[in-house]
């Protein structure tokens, strides 16, 4: 029997972490190094560390709404250790998550144990909390600072759940709470969250505590708000609380999107997970159990109060603006934290192991003491985290791939900067005066995609054979519709593209590089290999199946009227390069009067 019990043991242990490994591989899958928008903010900071103008001043300058501190310190190692491969961030955001994840587990095994029944009560927590959807955000590096806060929010809770008198335990927890304070914004609500946990506890010296943590509270806000500004692109704040209606929809929707980013089902989960949280509380009002459940009550106040915060902060964006997938990393708790609240109220899956049978598999649960109420509260907080896993996988996997497209088009944007007009380049970032001078900083320091530079043709011989290439689309349009000279209207198309297929036959593989010569002169370099939907005819190799080439940048690479362009290629032992017939090109960028 023991032996039974150890394997289902491990079989419900690897359960729960399989979904680590999925999210794992989906990081590893859909990352791409390449900063993007608020990222930039980053090479700023690194800039002036390695020039040696970084103040403290500076490293404690707001930034939007937050004083990014520690996310800064994750960023300048990033930058000046691992060249600012925006990966490694992904790899540092995955483990601080990791870390939170089992001080989750942590707090969970000391209400419930590890224990058969308990494992398995635990699996869908697991699910959730590493469900692709929520870890898409991860992608973007940036988010480093969202995942310290869920970090210092469970560690502050599990700190102080232990914490009877002044120990360092408690000491700690303040701790946690500053780094969540100067990461994020919303750090700053774990201090109201956990000053509800001190106030539920038992204990002689509880309001001391609680005195004690609300007068360090009210220091770090004094001090954080200290020459403050709101960001001008944001909304007013409280801008819809003139209308009830959108501040209650928006509050609601917020609560609800951990369960479905519906914008019609999120407000009624939302307002489902609300009645649930005070059904629980009313029909257990006699022995509530505030020293066992406060942690949980703190977890799930702080996803409150964080919802609270963005319809202050973004309501007047509209009534959905919670269903943001970025918002998705800091509300996501609160579900967690009301399922282990109707779980030990429900006694479903108490801590000892002898109170209920595990010793039949499939024998009927029959808690001690409980009502039937609480375990159906129970079944509908497990049936919402169950939807909240499976609503989340699919927009999860197409958020995955629809990154990895963008943030590959960002990346092909960034390397080949000096062929593409500024208008394009605001994908990146939208202030262009600073955006260029970054992406100096960042060439000229062999940083981000600038540590993998495109092979110099000029020293690469021309090879005197033919191979398959092809060209299949000049900005969209078919070439094989054309007839003639294809032309190109600058004041209509002011980004040229061109697309198709490209390998290196005397190798019969695919080829090392692809370029796009314009007049002989200029080289500028196409995305490749790119997947294609079959094999070309006759090449006999599934090598080349990532054949495709694109290329897209300004047109004013090209010179007023005729232009000749061709496609080399360089060969994949860069023995040397390739180069097609030339595709005659006229553009018109001056319109004529007659």
């Amino acid at each position: 029997m023991r032996k039974f019990q150890f394997f289902c043991s491990l079989i419900l242990t690897v359960l729960i972490i399989l979904p680590i490994l999925f999210c794992a591989w989906y990081l590893y899958s859909f990352s791409v190094n390449v900063p993007f928008w608020d990222q930039w903010v980053e090479i700023f900071f690194i800039r002036n560390f390695v020039e040696h103008h970084l103040s403290l001043s500076t490293l404690f300058m707001q930034v939007m709404d937050s004083r990014p501190v520690f996310p800064t310190l994750f960023a300048l190692f990033t930058g000046t250790v691992m060249k600012y491969d925006v990966r490694f961030e992904v790899f540092i955001i995955f483990v601080l998550f990791i870390s939170a994840f089992v001080s989750l587990v942590t707090m969970y095994a000391k209400d419930h144990g590890l224990y058969i029944r308990s494992l398995m009560f635990f699996i869908p927590v697991s699910w959730f909390f590493f469900n692709f959807y929520l870890i898409s955000n991860f992608l973007m590096g940036i988010h480093v600072s969202q995942a310290l806060v869920i970090l210092a929010l469970l560690c502050a809770v599990m700190l102080l759940d232990r914490c009877k008198t002044f120990n360092v335990n408690f000491f700690l927890a303040v701790g946690a709470s500053i780094i969540a304070t100067y990461s994020f914004i919303a750090g700053l609500l774990v201090w109201p969250a956990c000053a509800i946990l001190l106030l539920l506890q038992n204990g002689d010296k509880k309001f001391r505590l609680f005195l004690t943590w609300v007068a360090v509270s009210l220091v770090m806000f004094f001090v954080y708000f200290q020459g403050y500004h709101k960001p001008d692109i944001t909304p007013p704040i409280g801008a819809s609380i003139s209308s009830p209606f959108i501040t209650f929809a928006g509050f609601v929707t917020s609560v609800g999107s951990p369960v479905t980013h519906n914008p019609f089902f999120a407000p009624l989960a939302g307002i489902l997970l609300l009645v649930l949280a005070a059904g629980l509380l009313i029909n257990n009002r006699k022995d509530l159990c505030f020293d066992t459940n406060g942690k949980w009550i703190a977890i799930l106040a702080f996803s409150l109060f964080v919802s609270g915060a963005i319809v202050a902060g973004r309501g007047g964006w509209g009534s959905d603006v919670g269903l943001a997938a970025r918002y998705f990393l800091i509300t996501f708790p609160g579900i967690i934290g009301l399922y282990c609240i109707s779980l030990n109220y429900s006694g479903l899956s108490p801590k000892n192991r002898d109170s209920v049978q595990d010793k039949i598999p499939g024998d009927p649960i029959r808690p001690p003491r409980t009502s039937l109420l609480n375990v159906g509260f129970t079944i509908v907080a497990l049936l919402l985290l169950l939807t909240g896993i499976c609503s989340h996988v699919a927009p999860g996997l197409k958020e995955g791939n629809d990154q990895l497209e963008f943030y590959e088009n960002a990346s092909y944007l960034l390397k080949t900067h000096e062929f593409q007009s500024n208008d394009t380049l605001k994908i990146l970032y939208p202030h262009i005066p600073f955006l260029l001078e970054w992406t100096a900083f960042l060439e000229n320091n062999h940083l981000s995609v600038f540590t993998d530079e495109y092979p110099d043709l000029k020293g690469i011989i021309r090879l005197n054979e033919a191979t398959q290439v092809s060209v299949e689309r000049v900005n969209g349009i078919p070439v094989s519709t054309q007839s003639g000279p294809v032309t190109i209207d600058a004041s209509k198309n002011a980004t040229f593209s061109i697309t198709g297929l490209a390998v290196d036959s005397r190798n019969n593989s695919l080829a090392d590089a692809v370029f796009v010569c314009i007049n002989g002169e200029t080289d500028i370099p196409a995305r490749y290999p790119l997947k294609r939907d079959g094999i070309q005819a006759g090449t006999g190799d599934t090598n080349v199946m990532g054949s495709g080439f694109a290329a897209y940048f300004s047109v004013d690479n090209f010179r007023n009227g005729m232009n000749n362009l061709t496609i080399k290629i360089l060969a994949s032992d860069k023995s040397g390069y390739y180069e097609s017939a030339p595709l005659r090109i006229i553009v018109v960028k001056e319109k004529r009067e007659f």
